[in-house]
């Protein structure tokens, strides 16, 4: 479900049955195109959102979590943009969408598609291992 609101004024903007989703679907990155403002699922709004690895549906589509996937109200979900178009690999997993209005002639607005940098533990295990690996072979001389 996409809850809408903070501070006890939550209200739900569209359900996982109207999302098209299942049992088993986690929503990693969103944005949400409320179109008419009314705060509700209706009209021309749109939802484009990425999957978590594991999320059933991401199965019925053939999509990787790496993909952009896009629902309008009524409509059938579907892939809005592919890992490979967005140049990253299947297996690259979003964590955030974030929408980018466009400066200059163009009118509209573009998205942002951000990848999870390696964690801090992975970045400090490697670093660690490697400093072991230079103490090591400083022991054995």
């Amino acid at each position: 479900d996409i809850v809408l609101g903070v501070g006890g004024d939550e209200t739900l903007f569209a359900s996982a049955a109207a999302l098209m989703l299942v049992a088993g679907d986690e929503i990693d990155a969103l944005v949400v195109f409320d179109d008419d403002g009314d705060g509700v699922f209706s009209g021309t709004d749109q939802v484009l959102f990425s999957l978590a690895a594991g999320s059933p549906t991401l199965i019925v589509l053939g999509a990787s979590p790496a993909d952009v996937l896009s629902i309008t109200f009524g409509g059938v979900l579907g892939v809005f943009a592919t890992a490979a178009e967005l140049g990253l690999d299947p297996d690259d997993e979003l964590n955030m969408l974030e929408l980018v209005p466009l400066v200059g002639g163009d009118a509209g607005a573009t998205i942002l598609v951000k990848v999870p940098e390696p964690s801090t533990t992975l970045l400090l295990t490697t670093a660690l291992l490697g400093v072991g690996l230079a103490i090591r072979k400083r022991s054995v001389r």
